[in-house]
């Protein structure tokens, strides 16, 4: 499962199969962030703090993640984090709908009118990674409530695109929350990609993804 899907699972409220109330643009933008790091997991692109270096032109046998890498490149070779995050973001609500549908046709998700339900939950469904599509709620919850876990690289991942979003605050209970905030954020703080578009989705506010990407 790539983290486009595990953050949407993340963002949907497993009683109303509706997205949890969010900041205006985070998730879409928060979405921007996860294909980036897939992209970037994959060896198909690099990056640094501040830019996306393009690897490979084309990702091979995904459609999905081929058509995010050219909508990032638009015919470059180097772009600012900025300026990849909000190219995808433009494209949130496709994205958004193509990611849920993923999930559906994977059979980890069900579609009742406009609200998308858990499958068997919670029984486990190995995937082809031996981890299971229905426990990364219990994963970031886990690695928040249990001071000693040590996170692996794709969980510090989750952990901050989730900060950047602000899901944090939909996963934990106020008391718990208040417990597990400052260790999230370190997590967060762990991988430095993830913490560059955690700082993007901060510094565009209510501000116009188009005025952005004009300015750059």
């Amino acid at each position: 499962m790539n983290f486009a899907e595990e953050l949407i699972l993340l963002a949907l409220d497993p009683e109303t199969g509706k997205f949890h109330p969010l900041p205006r643009k985070s998730l879409e933008l928060s979405l921007g962030g996860a294909i980036l790091l897939e992209l970037s997991f994959r060896e198909i692109i690099d990056s640094d703090p501040q830019e996306v270096i393009i690897v490979q032109t084309k990702v091979k046998q995904s459609q999905f993640f081929d058509a995010a890498l050219q909508t990032i490149r638009e015919g470059q070779d180097r772009v600012s984090i900025q300026k990849a995050v909000i190219r995808l973001a433009l494209q949130g609500h496709m994205l958004i709908r193509r990611t849920l549908q993923r999930l559906v046709d994977q059979g980890v998700l069900t579609q009742k009118d406009d609200s998308f339900l858990w499958i068997k939950r919670p029984v486990r469904h190995p995937l082809a990674d031996n981890r299971s599509y229905d426990n990364v709620v219990e994963r970031i919850r886990g690695l928040g409530l249990n001071a000693d876990e040590i996170p692996d690289p794709r969980d510090v991942v989750l952990v901050a695109l989730s900060e950047a979003c602000k899901l944090h605050r939909k996963l934990f209970d106020d008391e718990e929350y208040t417990v597990v905030r400052e260790r999230l954020k370190r997590i967060a703080d762990m991988d430095f990609v993830g913490q560059a578009i955690i700082n993007t989705v901060k510094s565009i506010g209510d501000r116009s993804l188009l005025e952005l990407i004009a300015e750059g």
